[in-house]
């Protein structure tokens, strides 16, 4: 729009707010900030960014744009957050990685073996099913970073175990976000 990289909406429902179908990327943020630098061939991955930073893309969206972008707000987040829980196991989670039914002790030393790697677990977005949120499907909702709403984090990182009898909401090293348009 206008020459800028911005993030693909979809409507919740009719007269209601849009989200982003996948988190913003790399590339989306960096049209925001040019000093943003990441590996090649990465593009389309989640940008992995501060809340700070999240909170001034949508300031500077909105004023691209002229329409009024947001994280989701602390209601929403929440419910996002469920439904993130009811979608992990089949997401981009530690779980998923693992290959088995992970436990707790088996997560944190498989997390000590990961973090050896070079590479990275997170997926180009859009990587597994979408997930329904009324009329509209968006994608990475359960796993690949997790990611903000005005009052946290939400939804599981590649990186994070997914424990389906703990719905509290998570702390992650790995955190984007996707946006509401309204």
């Amino acid at each position: 729009m206008n020459g800028i990289l911005i993030p693909e909406t979809v409507l919740v429902k009719k007269d209601s707010i849009s989200i982003g179908r996948f988190e913003i990327t790399n590339m989306q943020f960096r049209a925001y900030k040019e000093s943003f630098s990441f590996l090649t061939g990465q593009d389309n991955y989640p940008a992995v960014v501060s809340k700070k930073d999240a909170e001034s893309y949508t300031k500077w969206l909105t004023q691209k744009t002229g329409q009024n972008y947001r994280l989701p707000n602390i209601e929403e987040g929440k419910k996002l957050h469920k439904l993130a829980q009811k979608v992990a196991i089949k997401e981009n989670t530690l779980n998923k990685w693992a290959g088995y039914d992970l436990t707790r002790n088996d997560a944190s030393i498989l997390l000590k073996k990961v973090e050896t790697l070079k590479s990275t677990l997170l997926k180009k977005v859009g990587k597994y099913n979408p997930t329904k949120i009324g009329d509209a499907l968006i994608y990475d909702l359960g796993g690949n970073v997790a990611e903000y709403y005005n009052g946290g984090i939400y939804g599981y990182s590649a990186y994070d175990f997914y424990d389906n009898s703990d719905d509290s909401m998570v702390e992650s090293k790995f955190v984007g976000f996707r946006v509401i348009k309204e």
